[in-house]
């Protein structure tokens, strides 16, 4: 059966404002208008979104990286045991990544489907059934574990903790699924003045906000497309994370 990685629709449709307590898309489903918007779905996490914000996945524990396989897994198999060193709660890897970075398997991505409480005891994760084990797993391998970008979205602090996941194009209430906005032209809440033709750049002196930046440290979401000269303004950006 094939699935459509992308919705297209007419922006008269405003798909993107949707706000549900019930999931409609998988999440990271994208969203394409004829205007050249695009927008990604999620689950927004424990405090609403405002239009403008820079918004990121909820962060990564960096306890749940390189965490040992405990017993030898098959290809086809859709469970893997490993000895947990984190605090994540519950399904708070389900949807995101169990990403092998020690041979045998290295470089292969399986996504969670669930698992308990992660705690310095042998934990089994069960994975999609489209992503099962792709090459036979043993002790030496290891897991590194990172959650969606795309549920349990949160502003962006001034410090990102996971890779940014858009920018709010709309009103969602906390604990509800939408859309943020990843391509074509937005707006975007400003910590700086800017320049048009700048890179811009998430997050610089408060949470949520862009500023522009020569850092190559800091990740470009776009380019700025209106002059702003005082801080806490809305600006015109062509997004760029899609």
């Amino acid at each position: 059966m094939s699935f459509p990685t992308t919705i297209f629709a007419t922006a008269s449709s405003q798909g993107h404002t949707s706000d549900t307590a019930a999931q409609k898309f998988p999440f990271g489903q994208l969203l394409e208008y004829e205007d050249g918007r695009k927008f990604r779905y999620g689950l927004i996490g424990a405090t609403a979104l405002v239009p403008g914000n820079i918004v990121q996945g909820k962060a990564v524990i960096a306890g749940d990286s390189l965490l040992a396989v405990q017993a030898a897994a098959a290809i086809g198999d859709t469970t893997v045991s490993i000895t947990a060193q984190g605090t994540a709660a519950a399904n708070f890897y389900t949807d995101g990544w169990a990403i092998v970075n020690k041979d045998p398997g290295s470089g292969f991505a399986h996504k969670v489907k669930s698992h308990a409480v992660f705690a310095a005891a042998t934990k089994v994760i069960t994975l999609y059934p489209d992503y099962p084990v792709r090459v036979a797993l043993t002790t030496t391998s290891e897991l590194s574990f990172v959650p969606s970008a795309y549920k349990g979205i949160i502003i962006a602090p001034t410090t990102l903790t996971n890779r940014v996941s858009g920018v709010a194009c709309t009103a969602i209430t906390a604990a509800q699924h939408g859309f943020v906005q990843t391509g074509g032209i937005g707006a975007v809440w400003s910590a700086v003045s800017t320049v048009v033709g700048n890179n811009l750049t998430a997050t610089l002196a408060a949470a949520g906000r862009a500023g522009v930046s020569t850092a190559t440290l800091l990740p470009w979401i776009g380019i700025v497309l209106s002059i702003v000269t005082t801080a806490d303004e809305s600006i015109v950006v062509h997004l760029t994370l899609d």
